[in-house]
């Protein structure tokens, strides 16, 4: 039977298009020891069929020339709407810019941070600890509210250690963990009737330091999942927490997630990745509607494609009607995107569950581009925490082509519906308005404006990561990467590592591959 391609992966991002570039380079991961071996004897034909007009999924690098006046700049940049930041044990990404010779820059952190919230602006220094140790009356409020924090990320740590990132359903205790929302369990690790009023006289936290503490943590997931604390279980807070390896990496920028930024911008992975497998065979514009699976012997009939033979293809449709055939097929989508494929078969009702249970965070990321880091003048980092709307969070973007920037983000589903429902010029001047506040009238002087909502991309849904609802990753996780028929999962939400980043991306698609290559190879000597 004809096929056009021996893989089709579907996804452009740097799941799918790091798990093509494997299969047609093996030498791309230098621990991919079997796709050398299961490959040996031929190089297996890869297309790769991207929705966008664009690779690089949920990286997106964006050239700007001219200020928001229509000037020119006094050079050209390149600003990251989409994923931008890589640290700590993240070697994968490391290893693919070495082999591409992209470098990366420090995320500046020098100078003083602010936290905000409950109307109190608190300077600190360092890690957000340091507050114990302010004199300011402000921050001696909060100080206990910071201790409690402490214990209570102890806690998460530990309890995350228990679980294998590759089997999370086998905990012993997962189906407990996960009927019990974030927001359940804050509420009864800092429960309002058992904390002193004011007056008291005891040595225990105030009903403030409770309030204070659990907005600190809810404020984290908001973060990392961009969704409330009510939208996620305990169970896969605690899961997610432990491909990345604890509440530090997830959270601290030297040795951390936000320790590098790529020159020249994240995208441009992809691009070289596009480049291993051949720009012939990575066709944009290409939405997949249907997958097909056939047995050998009649290409009308579906019988067997469940029990793990080798025999037989795979047919995928796209919009316009075009069909590409393969031996296997890859999709490297976010969950929550899945099921606007039609599967023949059917997907197991436990893999159509996790589609349906899968939902994409909300994040409006903006961009303010200024002529000096007139901020860094002022002893400051840019550094922002926030319980304001509509930024929660800033950082001193100052591009690494040298160009002065902060950085924020609204994160949210009510949030970013709110904020992204205003015109373009009010969420700029709220934005300018915000930054005035937290780090001085400097801001107000600003030549470049931009920002993006991701769940305005329609072949994204959301941004930065789809999270399953409550009860899902017990009852239906073991679903997550296995096979189905000739078909196969990638994408950082598969990942074993660093679930919810670029190197959970690439991770996942090397899992995939390798999984694709060894049953290539079975299939090789029937």
């Amino acid at each position: 039977m004809k096929v056009d391609a021996d893989v089709i992966v579907v996804g452009a991002g740097l799941a799918g298009l790091s798990a093509a570039a494997l299969l047609c380079d093996p030498s791309l991961n230098p621990n991919s020891d079997s796709v050398r071996s299961s490959l040996a004897s031929a190089k297996p034909r890869v297309l790769v069929l991207e929705a966008r007009d664009r690779v690089g999924g949920r990286t997106y690098s964006v050239p700007f020339a001219l200020d928001r006046f229509g000037q020119p700049l006094a050079f050209p940049i390149t600003v990251d709407l989409g994923g931008q930041w890589i640290g700590g044990s993240q070697n994968l990404m490391y290893s693919l810019l070495a082999r591409f010779g992209i470098q990366t820059s420090p995320q500046p952190d020098e100078g003083t941070h602010i936290l905000y919230t409950n109307g109190n602006r608190m300077p600190y220094v360092g890690n957000i600890s340091s507050l114990n140790n302010s004199p300011n009356a402000h921050v001696k409020v909060i100080a206990n509210s910071i201790k409690s924090l402490e214990k209570a990320v102890e806690e998460l740590d530990a309890m995350a250690k228990n679980i294998d990132p590759a089997r999370p359903q086998a905990h012993a205790e997962a189906e407990a963990l996960d009927s019990i929302s974030m927001d359940a369990w804050l509420a009864k690790k800092f429960p309002e009737d058992s904390v002193s009023s004011p007056s008291s006289n005891s040595n225990s936290s105030s009903k403030s330091d409770a309030a204070t503490a659990r907005s600190m943590l809810e404020w984290f997931v908001r973060a990392v999942f961009s969704t409330e604390p009510s939208a996620i279980s305990l169970y896969f807070f605690l899961y997610f927490l432990r491909t990345a390896g604890g509440y530090a990496p997830l959270s601290d920028i030297r040795g951390g997630a936000q320790q590098d930024r790529i020159l020249g911008g994240a995208q441009q992975i992809s691009e070289r990745l596009a480049d291993i497998v051949g720009r012939q065979n990575v066709f944009l514009n290409c939405p997949v509607s249907q997958i097909k699976q056939y047995s050998e012997l009649d290409i009308t009939s579906a019988a067997n494609v469940t029990g793990g033979g080798e025999a037989g293809i795979a047919e995928v449709t796209v919009e316009d009607g075009r069909k590409f055939r393969a031996k296997y097929v890859l999709v490297a989508l976010p969950p929550a995107l899945q099921h606007r494929i039609s599967f023949f078969p059917a997907l197991p009702m436990d893999r159509m569950q996790l589609a349906l249970r899968s939902t994409s965070g909300c994040c409006i990321k903006t961009i303010v581009g200024y002529k000096t880091a007139w901020w860094l003048e002022k002893g400051l980092s840019a550094e922002c925490i926030s319980d304001q709307f509509p930024i929660f969070l800033t950082y001193d973007d100052t591009t690494p082509e040298g160009k002065p920037a902060i950085i924020g983000f609204c994160v949210g589903h009510q949030a970013v519906a709110r904020f992204g429902a205003m015109s373009p010029q009010e969420r700029e001047k709220m934005v300018i308005d915000f930054l005035a506040n937290m780090f001085g009238e400097q801001a107000r002087t600003y030549d470049l404006y931009v920002d993006k909502n991701w769940s305005d991309e329609v072949y994204s849904g959301g941004c930065y990561v789809s999270y399953l609802q409550p009860g899902a990753l017990a009852a239906y996780g073991q679903a997550l990467r296995r096979p189905f028929g000739k078909v196969h999962w990638a994408g950082t939400e598969t990942a074993r590592e660093w679930q919810g980043y670029m190197h959970g991306a690439v991770e996942s698609g090397y899992r995939a591959a390798e999984e694709i290559a060894a049953r290539l190879a079975q299939r090789s000597r029937l």
